[in-house]
């Protein structure tokens, strides 16, 4: 672009440059016959093709300038073009691998779940029968209890009963003897003290 727009450049200002010398030698007044008619006639035409050689550059230049413009914007359009389908290529590519990354790990869910089915449906029968052999152990526990700690307790009452009753009866004569050995000592006592009184 920049060497195009040099060479256009240069050509325009030598263009221009030779335009305004022959200007300047066509303008050159002749010496020997001044008619002002002729001067401003001559004058008008080359000012006329002057302008009309200014105009034909200009638009040479535009037509250079618009096609160096094409070009670089042509040149701007495939480089953004490629780097986007490189981009998007490299985005379809990472899709397609996470896309097969999450159809084996679907696959592999869904055998976690039969797994995982088939794990709690054995749970579920082992808990049963643990429920089923829990109930038999407590009704075993009871059926014991009841046959054995309850007439345990009525034997023990019954026991109980007895001995509160010989111990009642052993402390009364224990009682019993006891204060018939006190009273057998305080009458001997008072005879003697009577024995004592009136046989001194």
């Amino acid at each position: 672009m920049s060497s195009s727009h040099t060479v256009s450049s240069s050509q325009w200002e030598a263009e221009e440059g030779c335009g305004d010398v022959d200007m300047d030698e066509d303008l050159e007044l002749p010496g020997i016959a001044f008619n002002p008619s002729n001067v401003c006639q001559q004058f008008s035409s080359e000012l006329k093709k002057k302008f009309q050689n200014r105009y034909k550059m200009v638009e040479v230049y535009n037509k250079q300038s618009l096609k160096t413009v094409q070009q670089h914007v042509s040149s701007f359009n495939m480089q953004v073009t490629k780097h986007r389908t490189h981009r998007l290529e490299q985005v379809q590519k990472v899709l397609l691998e996470e896309i097969h990354k999450l159809e084996q790990d679907d696959t592999a869910l869904r055998n976690m779940e039969k797994d995982l089915t088939i794990y709690w449906k054995k749970q579920a029968v082992a808990f049963h029968s643990y429920q089923e052999q829990e109930t038999r152990r407590n009704e075993s526990l009871k059926k014991a209890f009841q046959s054995n700690m309850c007439h345990s307790l009525e034997y023990e009452e019954n026991v109980f009963t007895s001995q509160m009753c010989l111990m009642r009866k052993d402390m009364k004569s224990v009682q019993d003897r006891l204060l018939s050995e006190m009273q057998v000592g305080e009458i001997q006592s008072v005879k003697k003290g009577l024995h004592a009184l009136f046989f001194p």
